[in-house]
């Protein structure tokens, strides 16, 4: 059995055999993290990537598996970019704005409103 996945793994293009090795480390980051839901929708992801990845290689369609690999990665490299060369995109706004018909009592400093603020 043992001989026969390693045929399987030698004779497979290279985007089935990477793919698992990336989701496997995202699998283990998701895990450090401690988002347990996530770690094993990755875990599926990665499966279903995987055999779709090794499906294309073996009925010869092999550019498609590098431009379904290919498209992912292109995309993390630029969002990296992005935020290596534009740090505010690292910064989080939680500001939040309260519509309200009148205004009797501030929620910050539980006195009455005026104007902008308490």
């Amino acid at each position: 059995m043992s001989a026969n996945i390693k045929n399987v793994w030698a004779g497979t293009c290279l985007p089935a055999k990477a793919f698992p090795i990336v989701m496997a480390g995202v699998v283990l980051f998701n895990l450090w993290r401690g988002v347990w839901g996530e770690a094993v929708k990755n875990l599926i992801v990665g499966l279903i990537g995987t055999g779709a990845l090794w499906l294309l290689c073996s009925s010869g369609m092999e550019l498609l598996a590098y431009m379904v690999l290919a498209v992912p990665v292109i995309f993390i490299i630029f969002l990296v970019a992005l935020i290596v060369f534009d740090q505010t995109l690292l910064q989080v706004s939680h500001s939040r704005t309260v519509q309200t018909e009148d205004c009797d009592q501030c929620d910050n400093c539980d006195s009455g409103c005026q104007g902008s603020g308490c």
